[in-house]
């Protein structure tokens, strides 16, 4: 089945008037600010969708934040930031064998997984519009995951005060006991099936990957504004 996210545009947005789309009046500034952003990212696409949605949020939290309070947003770690899979495949032989049932058991494996690409520059464009929080679960039967995960939010986001992530990371397996406005998960599982809020469904094919999750945010984000 063809995966037909969100088409992300090329062009910056007209402040005020959502779905309208124009260029960055200084052409040049544009191009080296485009350019600046690929090399961020490691990739054109990833880079160019960074510094698109770094400029639309900036003109959206300008606004939210003269308005009422932000819109609570809770994203989910494994295969949604983080890339599941990228651990799995650095498991010595004998743990993947051992625990081929059930990898994420494998004492020491959320902390060895990378981001999955543009999760980290999301993250930190939608903590500028929304009330952003880490809501994830940690396997019952693995001790290291709560730490690991802890870890693994402080080392791609910082750990001191004023980060994006800073104090801001949940481990439950009842999601649906945080209130808020949108949910990002890959899966309905762990309460996510009974949130109050909106469930971005992460990896579906509405919501394929980052740039499609964060334009959609966006927009809903402009339009309360």
């Amino acid at each position: 089945m063809k995966r037909e996210g969100r088409r992300v545009p090329n062009d910056l947005p007209l402040s005020g008037a959502p779905g309208r789309w124009r260029r960055a009046r200084n052409p040049q500034m544009h191009s080296r600010d485009c350019s600046a952003g690929a090399h961020r990212t490691g990739t054109d696409r990833f880079g160019a969708i960074e510094l698109l949605v770094s400029h639309r949020a900036a003109i959206i939290s300008g606004v939210t934040e003269q308005a009422a309070t932000k819109k609570i947003l809770y994203i989910d770690m494994d295969n949604t930031l983080v890339d599941f899979k990228h651990g799995i495949s650095l498991l010595s032989e004998e743990d993947a064998d051992t625990y081929r049932d059930a990898y994420d058991d494998a004492p020491g494996i959320f902390g060895t997984m990378i981001p999955l690409d543009g999760a980290i520059e999301a993250f930190t464009t939608l903590s500028t519009v929304y009330d952003t929080y880490i809501l994830s679960t940690a396997p019952w039967n693995n001790p290291t995951a709560w730490s690991d995960k802890l870890e693994w939010v402080q080392k791609y986001f910082g750990k001191d005060e004023g980060t994006p992530a800073w104090k801001r990371l949940i481990l439950s397996h009842h999601k649906n006991l945080n209130h808020g406005d949108y949910i990002v998960d890959d899966r309905d599982k762990n309460g996510v099936k009974d949130f109050n809020g909106e469930h971005v469904h992460f990896g579906s094919d509405k919501f394929p990957d980052w740039p499609a999750v964060t334009s959609y945010l966006l927009d809903k984000a402009e339009t309360s504004a």
